[in-house]
């Protein structure tokens, strides 16, 4: 039987994996780093550990951005801050993909506006397809255009943040 999350969880450096490896454990939870480095957990046998169960969630630092298929995953938990929406869209893409007995992906987004600069309408526009001119109001009115079975939510604060900068942005 598997667990009932299998989490994919990008960090930005060998370091912050080692920590948030090591910091997952205490918490009990059954975890693997993967990284190229010597302290990096077998990449295969990870994998093989989170798809039948063996792992609750594996740390990742520029391993599992594209070239992957891990249908099993049904957890992102993003702690890597990125500009680029392609490198956004590619972590996304390791949760979203369909398999049976996995109908949602829960992403937890801990980095969101890491720069007082970052960009939300290249992201928003990239993610939803969504046209810039229309983002506010779709933010606004939480996202009803989405195709179905998708939702985005963000909470009252980011919610704010986000309309904030696109307001900045967009004007």
């Amino acid at each position: 039987e598997h667990p009932a999350s299998r989490s994919l969880v990008f960090c930005c450096s060998i370091s912050h994996a080692d920590f948030v490896r090591a910091w997952l454990r205490q918490q009990g939870v059954r975890v693997a780093a993967v990284y190229s480095g010597v302290n990096s957990d077998d990449r295969d046998q990870s994998v093989r550990d989170l798809a039948n169960g063996n792992l609750d969630a594996l740390c990742a630092v520029d391993v599992f951005n594209e070239g992957i298929d891990l249908p099993f995953v049904d957890t992102l938990l993003l702690l890597r801050p990125t500009s680029s929406a392609t490198v956004f869209l590619q972590q996304l893409g390791r949760g979203l993909r369909l398999d049976e007995g996995k109908p949602t992906c829960l992403v937890l987004d801990f980095i969101g506006q890491h720069r007082r600069e970052f960009r939300f309408d290249g992201l928003l526009t990239a993610m939803t397809g969504i046209p810039r001119g229309r983002l506010q109001k779709a933010v606004e009115d939480d996202f009803p255009s989405l195709p179905p079975g998708c939702h985005v939510h963000l909470d009252r604060v980011a919610r704010d943040r986000v309309l904030a900068g696109l307001r900045e942005s967009i004007g």
